[in-house]
């Protein structure tokens, strides 16, 4: 990808060097990505849907926080 900007580096991807990461999980059936604040809670960066009625919800927005647990094993039930 080039990316044709006249900010500086760090401006751009200061997200990516700070290591931050997002993850995309489900919240109330919309698709979120999410950034760990702490163990438990997570907050919402943006939306990830191609659903507009999605963009509407009050509950699931960017800058909202959610609370749950990160799954670290997935049992042959679940796949």
């Amino acid at each position: 990808m080039i990316l044709y900007t006249p900010l500086p580096h760090e401006l751009v991807f200061r997200g990516e060097e700070q290591g931050q990461m997002e993850m995309v999980v489900r919240c109330k059936g919309i698709p979120v990505a999410v950034r760990r604040e702490t163990d438990d809670r997570w907050k919402i960066s943006r939306i990830v849907s191609t659903n507009p009625y999605h963009y509407l919800s009050d509950e699931v927005k960017p800058g909202a926080y959610v609370a749950f647990r990160e799954k670290t094993s997935v049992s042959l039930d679940e796949i």
